[in-house]
């Protein structure tokens, strides 16, 4: 499991996504906030002051993992805050 807490202004055009990248190359998409009413993790909306806790398989012979959180296509006065990132073996809840 990974949690974060976020609190995140969406405007289009701009998109936001965390990857989980392992270090046996293998990368997984976690979450992507855009201003797309379908096919995202916020249906175009702000998402704000949430704690976001996602299922994190670990691909076989994985050692180590690096999250990256991205947000792009962002030229205007929007943000995403990102706090208390951490990484579990059971659910995170807050």
């Amino acid at each position: 499991m990974t949690g974060f807490d976020s609190h995140y202004r969406q405007e289009a055009p701009q998109t936001a996504t965390v990857t989980a990248v392992f270090d046996t190359g293998e990368e997984k998409v976690l979450l992507t906030y855009s201003g797309a009413a379908t096919g995202n993790d916020n249906a175009g909306l702000d998402m704000e002051n949430q704690l976001v806790a996602r299922e994190l398989a670990v691909p076989a012979g994985a050692k180590s993992v690096t999250l990256k959180f991205r947000m792009f296509k962002a030229g205007n006065n929007w943000y995403w805050a990102i706090d208390h990132i951490r990484l579990a073996t059971k659910a995170i809840t807050g």
